[in-house]
């Protein structure tokens, strides 16, 4: 006969009551308990423009200043060090930037790096100060090399040929602003003022590093170049 203890019989889980070898207890998660939303209203993003735009960054070379007539010249672009600061004014996308290049000529040792600025304004209606701008990473969608015979630089001074360097990017512009969106579709601007803060007449971005230039002192070695001293001299007979 089977003993029992305290009403329980042999064998018995003392837990569960179940008669097998082993308790067959199930447990079930807690249900996290939230606190009630105190409205049914949310924040979006409300999508003020979005455009695909070009960014050209372009630059004059002197190759007569080098000694370079006839030589293939050729010019990459240092892609992971493009920078650029974003500027917002209203109805307006500003973009000043630098795009870090490498200037190579076939058969010499010439090689020369620095940065080539861009300039883009992009209009956008109705955006404001204070609104965000998202851009897509820069893609690069030429470099064009335009051999200039008889052009003038270094205020009026003659050398041939230059090389104008034009980089052709190009981006999709967002600007977006946080509103209030209520369960039957209203929105609301969080800000409703935000266009009425007048913009200063001068706006100082953070400095654009780019990419040190190389050979260090290039306006140095320019002046100790030997064709533009003579340019340097036959200007100065003329006055």
């Amino acid at each position: 006969m089977s003993s029992s203890h305290n009403g329980k019989k042999a064998g018995e889980c003392k837990t569960c009551g179940s008669h097998d070898s082993a308790c067959k207890c199930q447990f079930k998660a807690p249900k996290r308990k939230t606190k009630p939303l105190n409205s049914d209203c949310i924040v979006v993003d409300s999508v003020i423009c979005s455009k695909e735009v070009q960014k050209t960054a372009e630059l004059d070379i002197g190759l007569g200043l080098f000694g370079i007539e006839d030589e293939i010249v050729d010019v990459t672009v240092d892609e992971s060090n493009i920078d650029q600061n974003i500027v917002l004014i209203e109805g307006k996308v500003v973009n000043i930037g630098v795009v870090p290049i490498n200037v190579t000529v076939a058969g010499t040792p010439f090689s020369l790096s620095g940065n080539v600025i861009f300039q883009e304004e992009t209009d956008c209606p109705g955006a404001c100060p204070g609104d965000t701008v998202t851009e897509t990473p820069l893609q690069i969608e030429a470099i064009i090399l335009q051999r200039v015979e008889n052009a003038f630089l270094f205020n009026g001074l003659l050398t041939t040929p230059v090389l104008r360097v034009k980089v052709i990017l190009r981006t999709t512009i967002t600007v977006t602003r946080p509103v209030i969106l209520d369960k039957d579709g209203n929105i609301c601007d969080l800000n409703d003022r935000r266009c009425e803060t007048p913009t200063p007449l001068t706006v100082q971005p953070p400095v654009l590093l780019g990419v040190p230039t190389s050979p260090d002192g290039i306006a140095a070695s320019l002046m100790e170049n030997e064709i533009l001293k003579n340019l340097l001299s036959q200007k100065n007979d003329t006055n």
